[in-house]
């Protein structure tokens, strides 16, 4: 069975209810709103919801040392050790490297 492609939700929300219960909030893949409630506190919403927007950053990233690693024209070396952890960071998103 092939992988489905991996949809990052754009932007993950967060927030406080009238009834002081703390929301995540994103859309799906189909363009839906969907909101739940978060069973932690706030902090911990903002933190989760600062992570999952960070990562197509990152993922952009991992791809240009990627790239700048295997270009023959750039003065750019990493160990065969970080190479793979890079390629296992760029695969755990479903990115191939």
């Amino acid at each position: 069975m092939a992988k489905a492609a991996v949809y990052l939700p754009k932007p993950v929300e967060f927030g406080r209810g009238q009834n002081d219960s703390v929301w995540i909030q994103f859309e799906t893949a189909a363009g839906q709103r969907c909101s739940l409630t978060w069973p932690g506190d706030i902090k911990e919403a903002a933190s989760f919801a600062q992570a999952v927007n960070a990562i197509p950053g990152l993922v952009d990233a991992l791809k240009a040392i990627r790239a700048d690693v295997r270009d023959p024209d750039t003065d750019t070396a990493i160990s065969g050790a970080s190479g793979e952890k890079l390629d296992d960071a760029l695969a755990a998103m479903r990115v191939r490297p």
